[in-house]
């Protein structure tokens, strides 16, 4: 083939390359659509957020209203999940994309954005669709673009949270970890069945507590009924339930060593039943201090005073704070020495 040939023929290739893309995000439909805002964010039962790196989450609302990342049992972050929902309320157009850069903003949404695809209940199909670009210069806004079904608007525009100065795109994070919900067990006393504590290091400390119409049974290592007790610490302890949230999840060990850990004494084992059966299982593990820490006697400590290691449910590894949880783990003698 000859060098006259080569070069019309490169440039063609090019040239349609450079149309294809271009025209993925050009119009399916001549409305240039700017309504990104709408007021009922509670008929969503789905949302799917991809990047175009290849990354992907998908949550979904359940029957009971809560959310959870889909095919899952994990709820999803609800400070996370309340951000996007009111920015869906909030985003509006800052200004039109000049005409001369119409085809530059394209092309820059094509090749990076992020896509947020939102369902209502029975729909195969979302009946909206967000692209979401870098932010411009100023960081006054991010380029966007709006899809309605199947139609997708002509233009692009850049668009704003009024009052917030920054990049709106880090909301929509992907990260499957990140969407998962800090909290491990959230319960109100009221809707604990019973609560069982099993104490590794010293087990006649162990203990059950059972709830029935706010009659209490306190049960010792044994199951034998506790005849006398004080049923205040039994109220204020079931409140110890209402908020107890993990500080990270543990992704730095190998295998290996998740492996031995799991497969070592814990230092406890909670399980809290609800009202509607489901129980919550904790399991404590002596976390090793990051750096080397020193009792009253000068000995080194073996176990972190303020953090540990709770694998929850079997399958997820945790850490949590003391500050946090350490009323959790009251022994059997806190509710009988009054």
């Amino acid at each position: 083939m000859t060098k006259k040939v080569i070069i019309p023929l490169t440039i063609l290739i090019a040239l349609a390359a450079y149309l294809l893309y271009i025209t993925k995000f050009q119009d399916k439909n001549d409305q240039p659509y700017s309504d990104f805002a709408f007021e009922d964010t509670t008929s969503l039962v789905g949302i799917k957020l991809s990047r175009t790196t290849g990354e992907k989450t998908e949550l979904e609302k359940r029957e009971d209203g809560t959310w959870y990342i889909k095919g899952s049992d994990f709820r999803v972050n609800e400070e996370g999940l309340g951000l996007i929902m009111k920015t869906f309320t909030q985003w509006k157009v800052l200004q039109d994309v000049e005409p001369k850069s119409m085809d530059f903003v394209l092309k820059l949404l094509s090749s990076k954005h992020t896509k947020i695809q939102l369902f209502n209940k029975g729909d195969k199909k979302p009946f909206r669709t967000y692209y979401i670009g870098d932010h411009n210069p100023s960081m006054t806004g991010n380029y966007a673009l709006l899809q309605k079904e199947d139609k997708k608007s002509s233009v692009p525009y850049l668009i704003n949270v009024p009052g917030f100065y920054g990049t709106i795109e880090t909301r929509f994070f992907v990260n499957e970890a990140a969407w998962r919900s800090q909290k491990v067990i959230a319960l109100d006393p009221s809707q604990i069945k019973s609560v069982e504590l099993k104490d590794f290091q010293m087990p006649n400390e162990t203990y059950t507590i059972n709830v029935e119409k706010d009659v209490f049974q306190l049960l010792d290592q044994s199951k034998k009924s506790v005849q006398q007790f004080d049923t205040l610490a039994v109220r204020r302890h079931l409140v110890s339930f209402k908020q107890l949230y993990l500080e990270a999840f543990v992704g730095h060990m190998t295998p290996e060593e998740r492996k031995a850990l799991i497969e070592s004494t814990p230092l406890y084992e909670l399980t809290v039943t609800d009202n509607n059966n489901k129980k919550t299982l904790v399991k404590i593990y002596c976390k090793v201090p990051d750096k080397e820490l020193l009792s009253v006697d000068g000995k080194p400590m073996p176990c972190d005073p303020e953090r540990s290691y709770a694998l929850v449910g079997g399958k997820d590894l945790i850490v949590i704070q003391s500050f946090g949880w350490g009323n959790a783990f009251k022994p059997l003698s806190y509710f009988t020495t009054f």
